[in-house]
């Protein structure tokens, strides 16, 4: 433990810690040192592969289980980027790494950076892996440490990323990549001039947290789309009603005046009862009314024979 191996070259069987951990590594054509990192505060024990070109790999022995298989093998900077060409406006920083995990595990990667500055600088640092089938350079979104004492860049590089299909495959590469034989992804460091834009809303969140922001996105532009339309057939809805009500205007009479609002045209008022008037018409409704007159008979003519 804390003891750094002799070279190892070829393929080797490693065993690590106290546990079952073992370890198939297979260093290719250069070589590999190894040694077990026992736990430190906030840390936990793994192993460290240093590979010939100083690049190194830092599993956590609790993520290896028996049989562990690690492909390591250095890559030269120029040749890597000959056959596929840096990000726009980044330059290459470090020299590169194959690397293949079977099973893909987390590992937290760190590449020495000969050009860092060792005063704080305007650059950018950030990790990238090679798209073999799109030949292109996607970055690693996770969170980067730079250290400018011994000049190195750092970064967690997840299983989600090993086992994208673009990344070791053993078929189906551009045509100008040459190493398409299942051997190892390819990373390197390139020194940037702004955020990478896959990383400029990650922050180095996990790929899961930018999923669910995406996804929590969409349903507000879904929810703000549906919110328009609403307002605009509500605006359309009253406008159309406010032209049909001026086309057609209603036909029905107009409500009456209130008795209080009617004028009274004092001209046309009847003249006041007169006294004799109340009189014979309070005495006639108190009077009582008798029976009808029935009329006389007619008078009967004698003779005086």
């Amino acid at each position: 433990s804390g003891t750094v191996s002799a070279p190892l070259t070829g393929t080797q069987d490693l065993a690590l810690g106290t546990g079952s951990a073992t370890v198939t590594l297979d260093a290719g054509s250069g070589s590999v040192t190894a040694k077990v990192v026992p736990a430190a505060a906030g840390e936990v024990e793994k192993v460290e592969l240093t590979v010939d070109n100083g690049v190194k790999v830092n599993i956590p022995l609790a993520s290896l289980g028996a049989g562990q298989k690690v492909t390591l093998a250095a890559q030269s900077a120029s040749e890597v980027t000959a056959a596929s060409a840096p990000p726009t406006g980044s330059t290459s920083a470090s020299e590169g790494l194959a690397i293949a995990l079977v099973p893909a595990v987390e590992v937290d990667l760190s590449f020495q950076v000969p050009g860092m500055a060792t005063r704080r600088q305007a650059t950018l640092y950030r990790m990238h892996w090679l798209d073999k089938r799109a030949n292109v350079w996607k970055a690693i979104c996770t969170a980067h440490t730079v250290n400018t004492i011994d000049k190195s860049v750092s970064a967690p590089v997840s299983a989600s990323v090993q086992n994208d299909p673009a990344f070791n495959p053993s078929s189906g590469c551009h045509a100008k990549v040459t190493k398409c034989d299942w051997s190892g992804g390819t990373l390197m460091v390139f020194a940037v001039t702004e955020e990478p834009v896959e990383c400029q809303l990650s922050s180095g969140m996990s790929d899961g947290a930018i999923a669910g922001i995406a996804a929590g996105a969409g349903v507000m532009a879904l929810a703000l789309v549906a919110f328009a339309v609403y307002k605009l057939r509500s605006k359309a809805q009253a406008q159309s009603d406010t032209e049909a009500q001026h086309r057609h205007p209603s036909t029905l009479p107009p409500l009456p005046k209130k008795a209080s609002d009617i004028p009274i045209d004092e001209s046309h008022s009847p003249p006041p009862a007169s006294a004799d008037m109340v009189k014979i018409l309070g005495a006639n409704r108190n009077e009582p009314k008798g029976p009808p007159s029935v009329p006389a008979p007619p008078a009967r003519v004698t003779s005086a024979c």
